[in-house]
């Protein structure tokens, strides 16, 4: 009875020690980008590996350059880029496209399609919020806001949850174009990233700040609609993706670290149970 008790402490203290490890928040360095895409151009820009189903929040300050009015792409942008170089974007004000790399077609959240055919992959594109207050929080002017950016993936399904400046925007994909093994990167335009942090659960995942090189294939998706002052109407002035190759450096959400204190606190609980037993 007694080595029960002891063993179940045991395991209790490591299920906490898991649990802390698993919420742990990764720091990433802060990102000054001037054109769209630009530190990932230039290989510094933030990425974490995922792979499969995955659940990853980013949250950072967001000091976009509104100097021009109805500019509201000028801020962060979420890239997820699989092995293949196909990517999702979503942009600050939720207006969001995924690029095929093979066929260099563009597929957009109102489920149009650079061929001139529509699709069905978006399902749900909500704002639930004070847009003028967004506007506003977003502005440089007033020093940005703090951000909380929220990326999943179930299946084929990708939803990407943003809540700025006490607005939330939600999006997501049912699409297969994004394949299993991709890195999520934070990027932008014309914006400043600072006290950038996140967490992963889900599959195993990896980060590396700095993950393009001199070998990437560029290729052009844009979107020239015009914008205006609601959230479903939004403009894309530049969204120019470049390939990259992902070096894994640093380990996050790896459960066999876990395990391993989890077997030395066991066995270290037996021993002393044991060896109470003999000389008691």
């Amino acid at each position: 009875m007694k080595l029960k008790k002891v063993l179940a402490a045991a395991l209790a203290g490591t299920m906490v020690m898991a649990s802390l490890t698993a919420v742990s928040a990764e720091t990433m360095e802060d990102q000054s980008i001037s054109d769209f895409m630009q530190n990932m151009t230039e290989g510094t820009a933030p990425g974490i590996d995922v792979s499969g189903d995955f659940d990853v929040t980013l949250t950072f300050h967001n000091n976009g350059n509104r100097d021009q009015a109805g500019n509201y792409y000028t801020n962060f942008v979420i890239c997820i880029r699989d092995e293949n170089s196909n990517d999702m974007f979503v942009r600050a004000d939720n207006w969001s496209w995924i690029y095929d790399y093979e066929t260099a077609i563009t597929y957009y959240c109102d489920n149009t399609v650079s061929d001139g055919t529509t699709i069905d992959w978006y399902t749900h594109t909500d704002y639930d919020g004070d847009w003028a207050a967004w506007v506003d929080a977003m502005s440089a002017a007033n020093d940005g806001c703090d951000c909380t950016v929220s990326i999943t993936r179930s299946g084929n399904l990708i939803t990407v949850v943003s809540e700025c400046g006490g607005a939330t925007f939600t999006i997501a994909a049912d699409t297969d174009i994004i394949g299993e093994n991709a890195t999520i990167y934070l990027t932008g335009e014309q914006c400043k990233l600072t006290n950038i942090e996140y967490t992963v659960g889900g599959a195993s995942s990896t980060s590396d700040d700095s993950t393009s090189d001199d070998s990437s294939s560029d290729d052009t998706a844009s979107d020239d609609s015009t914008s205006d002052d609601s959230a479903s109407t939004t403009t894309d002035d530049s969204t120019t993706t470049t390939d990259s190759s992902n070096d894994s450096t640093t380990q996050t959400g790896d459960a066999a670290p876990i395990a391993a204190v989890a077997v030395a606190l066991l066995g270290c609980a037996a021993i002393a149970y044991a060896s109470k037993k003999r000389f008691a």
